[in-house]
């Protein structure tokens, strides 16, 4: 099997060229957000890309060195990456994978779903769960197929007063989602990667490619808030939660389909991030999404007692 081709490079982000890169990432109708340069320079440790010819196609790489060995890895707040490029066909995937091994010899990359079926099979990948919920119809008829949970819930949370505001400070809710997922795991280190997601997000809404929304009581007290992304005509649902008050009222719920509302009967995507979790794919599959899952590629190249090699 070729190994490699003549017209595609690895290039640091120091060596990309900026402006090709942006035409690319904006012209292409697989690309996501998570490709851009801002984000993937406010959410990576480091990331360089595997390009061909003159920015045909491109593949950004996250990766970092432990050991003296370069790894790839997936950030927090990127959910897939991938070839990114017009005609696409299954030999240049093949090239871009087998020319990423040649860099890379350990790692795991989340590709997009336009991936071939056939070379996730290839590479043993395991695709992964994404909801996705076009908001093309009007408000009602999207409403109507929610489920009857969905229903009987946001009924439930009208017992109380439930303002929507786009008015929230992230910290708020940072805040609100430590007290709700802080538990898990290592909470300092968990308080602390979050503080800077919590800062790149805020970047984010301030270059406009980001908005935050509220849920209150009348009383102006936070029941729930998230943050959305933006990038052409797709939402991403990246990041939020309910406080406790929120969490008893359904708050969740209520802010889902304040989106919904606010974007019905436009061509935009809402994307839901996910996911694998079944509880939090229980929660969105109320709203009647579709699965857009994508591939996550592990691969484990290194020599011999190495291959032990863990991030």
């Amino acid at each position: 099997m070729l190994t490699h081709h003549p017209n595609i490079t690895f290039l640091s982000k120091e060596e990309i060229d900026k402006s090709k890169w942006d035409h690319l990432i904006q012209s292409a109708p697989n690309a996501h957000i998570y490709s851009t340069r801002l984000y993937l320079n406010l959410f990576t440790a480091n990331w360089g890309a595997l390009v061909f010819g003159d920015y045909q196609v491109v593949m950004a790489v996250p990766y970092k060195v432990k050991f003296g060995i370069k790894y790839t890895y997936t950030p927090v707040g990127i959910a897939q990456l991938g070839l990114i490029g017009n005609d696409i066909d299954e030999k240049m995937e093949v090239l871009f994978i087998e020319n990423l091994h040649k860099h890379f010899k350990y790692g795991m990359l989340h590709l997009n779903p336009s991936f071939s079926k056939k070379n996730a099979e290839r590479y043993g990948m395991k695709w992964k769960t994404n909801f996705v919920l076009p908001l093309n119809e009007d408000y009602e008829t999207l409403s109507k197929n929610y489920t009857k949970d969905a229903k009987r819930n946001l009924r439930l949370a009208n017992q109380i007063i439930q303002q929507v505001s786009y008015q929230v400070d992230t910290e708020e809710i940072k805040q609100a989602f430590m007290q709700q997922y802080g538990k898990r795991g290592n909470t300092q280190k968990l308080a602390a990667d979050y503080t800077v997601f919590a800062r790149n997000l805020e970047i984010l809404c301030e270059k406009e490619m980001a908005f935050k929304i509220a849920i209150r009581t009348e009383g102006q007290e936070l029941l729930g808030a998230g943050v959305f992304a933006q990038f052409k005509n797709r939402l991403y649902y990246v990041f939020g939660a309910p406080t406790s008050l929120g969490r008893s009222n359904q708050t969740t719920h209520v802010l889902i389909d304040a989106i919904i509302q606010k974007f019905a009967s436009t061509n935009t995507l809402l994307d839901f991030e996910g996911s694998s979790i079944p509880s939090v794919a229980m929660f969105y599959k109320k709203f009647s999404p579709t699965d857009e899952p994508y591939p996550l590629h592990r691969f484990n190249h290194l020599p011999g007692i190495l291959k032990l090699f863990k991030k």
